[in-house]
């Protein structure tokens, strides 16, 4: 008895969890490239904070977010915002009344933009320059 009370007392002082929910397998059935979804919660895109209509599922960790938020992430960075994993695949799942599409996309590692060749040209270049003028300083102090 008292040991129950004493659990009582514990798990009351533990702080709530919120809890995200996602589409589970339960809830998703695949039938000729449509998905039936029933009764899903509303899930909320840790990126731009809206409700998520159109899912972007990182196929790695299966971390969802707003297919937008998600593609537009991609254009800088190709790990997951929430536990930085690799990806380069996402699953859309885009809502079409009871029924919703899904597709998987192939995402390419980002390239460098020129500016950023270019700063890093340039970073090597004054490295070099002020190595060589270190030297100069060095061998005048010699004479």
């Amino acid at each position: 008895m008292g040991k129950q009370k004493l659990n009582e007392k514990q798990s009351s002082s533990q702080p709530k969890l919120k809890i995200e929910k996602s589409i589970s397998k339960e809830q998703v059935q695949e039938q000729d490239g449509a998905i039936n979804i029933s009764e899903v919660t509303e899930i909320t895109c840790s990126i731009c904070y809206s409700s998520i209509a159109d899912q972007g599922i990182i196929k790695n960790c299966k971390h969802t977010y707003c297919f937008q938020c998600i593609q537009k992430w991609s254009e800088q960075n190709l790990t997951c915002p929430q536990c930085r994993a690799d990806f380069t695949k996402v699953i859309r799942i885009r809502k079409v009344g009871q029924k919703a599409k899904k597709k998987t996309y192939k995402f390419k590692q980002p390239k460098q933009s020129n500016d950023t060749s270019l700063n890093i040209n340039l970073i090597q270049y004054y490295t070099q320059l002020l190595f060589l003028m270190f030297e100069i300083y060095q061998d005048s102090d010699r004479e």
